[in-house]
């Protein structure tokens, strides 16, 4: 195992086997294709080398505990096969790839990208989505990507061969490849699909992480989209994204720290306190507290929180 290599903690889970305490860390690797996870098994003095799977990394432990050559499944361990866990874990990912049956094609929506090009129903630079089908009587991987100014099909087949299509549009370019055309080309690159439709009407919505709330050009345009509209000229709004900015606290009482910009006998209805969680909701914050008006309205930084208990810098 390289020594005084520094990792990122990306989740830490702690499981009794035995009257045995296992301490499983995942954390962050590096690969050809970008961030990945790895993991580490810890009982008492034992710890595993950094492995690529859960199930290498516990069953490694566990082997050389009680010197049995049981297996256990890592996401087990992990919880992952509860769902109140992989739903937490999930929660705050703006998206998720997934998958629809288009006749005996499927296809995978990897990314979603918009735009204001009605020939690609809206979808714009970014969206990624791929199928698995025949070319040159060879099983081939159909990656599809829609940029600025064209859409592109790379099809992947024979080990590393590859041939690029690049056209204006869905159409064009399915029709250059000269494959598939029973099909709708839109269909294809599935941008008919309602849910995908959706997805991209919600991209249009402006949006940012936490960590660029110090960064007023983008806060403005999120102030811009939710807030602008029915907020009084003269409030400083800008300098409430400083002051939590600035603070260690991940919690936020919505109303007292309004409160705090507000002129002390203004009121603040119900139709601008929504805005206000719309716009927090838009820039990294989780309600913690889903209730009713009349109950605690508490907005909690869920994803800065995180950071500051799982993100930690550890050698080895």
């Amino acid at each position: 195992m390289p020594k005084h290599k520094e990792y990122t903690i990306l989740l830490l889970s702690r499981v009794t086997l035995k009257a045995h305490e296992f301490i499983t860390k995942v954390v962050q690797s590096n690969s050809a294709f970008g961030p990945c996870p790895e993991y580490i098994c810890k009982c008492g003095n034992i710890q595993s080398d950094i492995c690529e799977t859960a199930t290498v990394a516990i069953s490694s432990v566990y082997h050389q505990v009680f010197k049995t050559k049981t297996k256990f499944s890592g996401l087990e361990v992990l919880g992952f096969d509860k769902t109140i866990i992989t739903d937490e874990l999930l929660s705050d990912l703006p998206f998720r790839p997934y998958n629809f049956q288009l006749g005996i094609l499927r296809i995978w929506i990897v990314k979603i990208g918009c735009s204001n090009e009605i020939t690609t129903n809206l979808a714009g630079p970014g969206f990624k989505s791929a199928f698995i089908y025949q070319y040159n009587k060879s099983r081939a991987l159909f990656f599809q990507e829609i940029d600025k100014n064209h859409c592109r099909v790379t099809i992947y087949y024979e080990c590393n061969a590859y041939i690029d299509f690049i056209e204006q549009n869905p159409d064009l370019v399915w029709s250059k490849i000269g494959i598939l055309q029973k099909y709708n080309r839109n269909q294809l690159f599935e941008l008919t699909n309602q849910y995908t439709t959706n997805l991209i009407q919600a991209a249009q919505i402006p949006y940012c992480t936490l960590n660029e709330w110090n960064n007023k050009e983008i806060i403005t345009n999120i102030y811009n989209y939710h807030l602008k509209c029915c907020i009084i000229a003269n409030i400083n709004w800008y300098q409430f994204f400083c002051n939590k900015f600035e603070q260690p606290n991940t919690i936020i009482e919505l109303r007292s720290a309004l409160q705090l910009i507000y002129p002390i006998e203004h009121e603040i209805g119900e139709r601008k306190f929504r805005a206000w969680k719309a716009m927090l909701k838009n820039v990294g914050c989780s309600d913690i507290t889903p209730y009713e008006k009349d109950q605690s309205n508490v907005l909690n930084n869920l994803i800065r929180a995180c950071m500051h208990l799982w993100t930690q810098r550890i050698s080895y």
